[in-house]
């Protein structure tokens, strides 16, 4: 997939094997909506792998992920610049990407059930409670996200795993089952093949309605 994503940008932040971020705002086809650059892409998709794609169209990376899971699992959602603002402000606090479920419960806990509820505590408030996240949480609240579109993000780790007939304990003894280990590329190369859904993250300043 991300061969396919290549075709239209370089600008692609790889998440997983089938899921990126791509700033298309210039892009090498020269198509002025992200949201064609969207559609392309998913029918390239489709028309390669026979893969279903969601992809989700907005002018940063919170609003384009948030976008990718409107219509799964075949979608295109976009959100227009004038739109995210009323977007944010009614998501459910569960539903906002960074936020988990510990994290929502303690949200919860003081009040924050909805994006509005989040816009309408201070700064200082949401640090308190949550630390340095929560300039991160008053900023998606307003729907802001000046994070780039980073094409040379380094992998953080790789990992593979397999079950033995009983417990290994020796360290000597786990080293020489080493090589019985499944390669973790591979792995997930058969995961791909098996998943019958990509996500596509577009961020532009090119966007239009779908």
């Amino acid at each position: 997939m991300h061969a396919i994503f290549k075709r239209y940008s370089d600008l692609v932040e790889g998440v997983a094997l089938d899921e990126a971020y791509l700033d298309v705002t210039e892009n090498k086809q020269s198509i002025p909506y992200a949201s064609t650059i969207a559609r392309h892409i998913k029918t390239a998709i489709f028309q390669e792998t026979k893969l279903t794609a969601t992809a989700g169209v907005s002018i940063n990376k919170f609003l384009a992920k948030m976008a990718s899971g409107q219509n799964k699992p075949n979608g295109l959602t976009v959100i227009l610049p004038e739109q995210a603002i009323a977007f944010v402000e009614q998501l459910p606090i569960e539903k906002f990407h960074g936020i988990g479920e510990v994290t929502a419960a303690k949200m919860h806990s003081l009040g924050i059930h909805s994006g509005a509820d989040l816009k309408g505590r201070s700064l200082t408030e949401l640090t308190h409670h949550f630390g340095k996240a929560g300039h991160y949480y008053y900023r998606i609240a307003r729907a802001e996200d000046d994070r780039p579109v980073e094409a040379n993000r380094v992998r953080k780790s790789i990992g593979a795993e397999t079950s033995f007939a009983r417990d290994l304990s020796d360290h000597s003894e786990m080293l020489k089952m080493l090589p019985e280990m499944p390669e973790p590329i591979l792995l997930t190369q058969i995961f791909a093949k098996l998943t019958s859904l990509g996500r596509i993250h577009t961020v532009s300043t090119g966007v239009e309605p779908s």
